[in-house]
């Protein structure tokens, strides 16, 4: 019977490891200019819409060229690890839910690389949306792979903690979570072996 509640335990901490949300409080930088992610160790502008609206080439020049306090090396988001899709769906931000940022637009915002487009069958330039009116983060191609001319939003990213350096690791909480439920499956073994 007592084995039946060990297992009980274990299922609870596995389905919290699941379906818990791991999102870590966004750490304040440079007053407030600019907010760390420890989850995925990058540093994003405070303000949304100071690269305002821009071409791609002209808004990879201008995050390339940003310098805060002694961090340079900005650049726009990758679409690898999808940092918009993470700030939209685990931290919920949205152009009317922007937790500490501020002038998230509902317009789309410039990716910096140009990836496979699997409608057009090519390359192309990505944008995203923070528009709240969607159910999902909305993304959209930008048809012309090789020379966008169009124009988006531009908010810059900079990689790891621009406090600490480059190399940061976010902790693996899933990890920590399993060594938890180790530990208290350890618990309960020695436990009924002592009362034995």
């Amino acid at each position: 019977m007592k084995l039946k509640g060990v297992y009980v335990l274990v299922s609870i901490l596995f389905f919290l490891s699941i379906n818990v949300s791991y999102a870590a409080t966004l750490q304040t930088r440079y007053g407030g200019q600019a907010f760390y992610d420890p989850d995925n160790n990058v540093t994003w502008l405070g303000n949304a819409n100071v690269g305002g609206i821009q071409s791609w080439q002209d808004a990879t020049n201008w995050a390339a060229g940003l310098i805060m306090g002694t961090a340079d090396q900005w650049a726009l988001p990758g679409v690898t690890g999808d940092p918009f899709g993470y700030l939209y769906q685990i931290r919920g931000i949205r152009d009317n839910a922007q937790g500490p940022f501020n002038n998230i637009q509902s317009g789309y915002y410039w990716t910096r690389q140009n990836v496979y487009d699997p409608y057009a069958g090519s390359n192309a330039y990505w944008q995203y949306s923070f528009d709240n009116t969607k159910p999902s983060p909305t993304r959209q191609f930008y048809d012309n792979p090789f020379n966008p001319t169009g124009t988006a939003y531009a908010w810059a990213m900079h990689n790891g903690d621009p406090l600490q350096g480059l190399d940061v690791s976010p902790v693996p909480i899933p990890a920590a979570l399993w060594m938890f439920a180790t530990g208290v499956i350890g618990f309960f073994g020695l436990s009924r072996r002592n009362r034995g």
